[in-house]
């Protein structure tokens, strides 16, 4: 979550996969948020999550 109280994802994908899965960190501004480990990342974006309009996306990165 950020400052201004708007969740906050990243959509990532992993070696050898095509799905492309959502990771929330709803704890608040500054934190983060340590998952199980796995496969590495190879593909993810951040997505902000907002009331009444439009989710912002952004561009994806890649390992």
């Amino acid at each position: 979550m950020e400052a201004d109280s708007n969740a906050v994802k990243a959509e990532y994908r992993r070696d050898g996969s095509d799905t492309i899965k959502s990771w929330w960190n709803k704890t608040g501004d500054g934190t983060c948020y340590l998952g199980p480990y796995a496969r590495p990342i190879n593909k993810m974006r951040v997505v902000e999550q907002r009331t009444a309009a439009p989710d912002i996306y952004g561009k994806w990165y890649y390992r």
